[in-house]
């Protein structure tokens, strides 16, 4: 996202669901904060063969598979600064690829309600664009959503600072109040309830580094927890229905299961409201 610049390029992929149509929605709520403009996005599979009977990227889009994505698309857009475009391959490549050559400043996906096993044997599109995506992505759930508040998960590292910002930045523009997060390792034999009151120095170097980003006379408030990370995580937010989580998210890597992956991918996966990822 363009860190303090109003005008925004939103990309939302789709694939003709019902369910993307939350996606198109979330775009759409989202340029109008910020004066900006919607590229809709969908892939179509390989469908062509050659003589040896192996795939072949199909042909051009026509104006009549464009205007069919337009109608579809065009009751969520209303009258928002919108273009079209279908492209041709697989939807986890193709996708982060476009974003980074129309030079996106956010991604918006549906990330919808899968089985584990469904995730093994088909894979999970949304897992395989933000493993490759230079730019934050924001993954909505496949049902309306009120925004209430954003919280941006810290490691306590300056790489990880990258996260503040990006939940600072859609915090502004959907003026909604924001919240940092930290867990710390457990303590042997203390109370998770003193965590707050006994923050360890690294806490407390990183509440500065928060107070610094975020500026201003009131005090960033940082939520210091203790114990296993995901855990902890999701158990604030499930205090927080509506609140978007931020999390850092590392490229690369090959897909495998959500539940062996790093906690920003178990995080992405689980977390019951919309989650804005940020790549490290």
């Amino acid at each position: 996202m363009r860190l303090s610049t109003p005008q925004w390029h939103i990309l939302v992929a789709t694939d003709y669901t019902e369910a993307a149509r939350y996606g198109i929605k979330a775009a759409a709520d989202l340029v109008g904060a910020v004066d900006g403009r919607i590229s809709v996005v969908t892939v179509e599979p390989h469908i062509e063969k050659t003589p040896a009977g192996v795939a072949a990227p199909a042909g051009e889009a026509t104006e009549e598979d464009l205007g069919r994505l337009r109608r579809w698309a065009d009751p969520e857009l209303g009258t928002h600064p919108s273009s079209f475009v279908i492209k041709s391959g697989l939807p986890g490549i193709e996708i982060s690829r476009f974003a980074e050559e129309s030079e996106a400043d956010l991604v918006v996906l549906v990330r919808k309600r899968r089985s584990k096993m469904s995730r093994v044997i088909s894979g999970d599109t949304v897992d395989s664009v933000v493993r490759r995506s230079v730019v934050p992505c924001l993954l909505v759930p496949p049902e309306p959503i009120q925004l209430a508040g954003i919280v941006a998960a810290l490691d306590g590292t300056k790489r990880g600072l990258a996260v503040l910002r990006q939940a600072l930045e859609l915090a502004r523009v959907t003026d909604q109040p924001l919240t940092a997060l930290t867990v710390e390792p457990r303590r042997a034999n203390e109370p998770a309830a003193l965590a707050a009151q006994n923050p360890s120095g690294l806490s407390l170097l990183l509440q500065e580094r928060v107070q610094g980003i975020v500026g201003g006379d009131a005090k960033a408030p940082l939520i210091i927890r203790r114990g296993d990370i995901v855990a902890e995580v999701l158990e604030e937010m499930r205090d927080r229905p509506g609140s978007v989580l931020a999390v850092g998210y590392h490229r690369g890597g090959p897909p495998g299961l959500m539940e062996a992956g790093s906690s920003g991918r178990r995080l992405m996966q689980q977390s019951p409201g919309p989650v804005l990822t940020v790549p490290l």
